[in-house]
């Protein structure tokens, strides 16, 4: 099994419309599919074939997603999940396969965090669900320059035995560096898993996992944001390599971040 990519990211919202607009109308993302009554949201990056979620409270999800889910993109899902089965990992209720032939599992990770491994056709992106769906439309002028998915981040109670489940389990590559309690994978579409131990020099102080997300001219979008009205949590940090982040909160007070790489 190899993990391919970052393929989508999936979060649970207590006011589901709202949120939609939110991500829909000052984020800019591209609403693909919409379906107010099974309070399901597909927001798509065509060029970066990524994907963003939102479910309402009564969604079909499980019971344990509590936090942002990141869907791990494999070339098969039941062999994929078999093996993982094998290695002891606990997956939730039954795999999930579309017409299409995409499909996804929801598995147990390091903290009770749940995570998917995915199989999506190329097809995908472009199921038409009639009055379901809706166009895009930002609503607010022209749309930031947020392109996809460009980092998870997920803290660790115990950084050593997460590190080993990205590494040996799901066997993500890890990009050596010398940082405190922090540990960087990059998987081969390029996305970046960053774990943060307790004691992590960055202060990463997030409960639940952190979706990142890819602009190119971080102190434009970041500056189009705080004109719609968006708050943020803290400065730009800038590296000597030109990599740039900063967080934000969005209509129900949950972070994430802007990445430049």
């Amino acid at each position: 099994m190899e993990i391919l990519s970052i393929r989508w990211t999936a979060v649970l919202v207590e006011e589901f419309e709202k949120s939609v607009r939110f991500f829909q109308e000052v984020m800019g993302f591209p609403l693909d599919l919409y379906d107010e009554a099974r309070q399901f949201a597909f927001f798509w990056w065509e060029e970066e074939q990524q994907a963003f979620e939102v479910y309402g409270l009564d969604a079909e999800v499980p019971d344990e997603m509590n936090c942002a889910v990141a869907g791990f993109q494999v070339a098969n899902l039941h062999s994929a999940r078999a093996e993982l089965e094998g290695l002891g990992i606990e997956f939730l209720g039954e795999t999930t396969i579309t017409p299409n032939g995409s499909g996804w599992a929801y598995f147990i990770g390091p903290d009770d965090f749940v995570y998917q491994v995915v199989q999506a056709s190329l097809e995908y992106a472009h199921i038409r669900r009639g009055d379901l769906q809706k166009q895009a439309t930002t609503g607010s002028g022209s749309a930031p320059a947020i392109s996809g998915i460009a980092f998870i981040g997920v803290p660790a109670t115990d950084f050593e035995e997460t590190t080993k489940f990205f590494e040996e389990i799901l066997r993500i590559t890890r990009i050596p560096n010398s940082s405190c309690e922090h540990a960087v994978f990059r998987l081969p579409g390029g996305e970046l898993l960053e774990i943060f131990g307790p004691d992590n020099e960055y202060d990463f102080y997030h409960p639940c996992p952190l979706v990142g997300f890819r602009v190119n001219d971080i102190r434009s979008v970041r500056e189009t944001l705080q004109a719609r009205g968006v708050t943020f949590v803290n400065e730009i940090d800038e590296h000597p390599n030109g990599g740039a982040w900063c967080d934000f909160r969005d209509n129900e007070r949950t972070v994430y971040s802007l990445a430049q790489s």
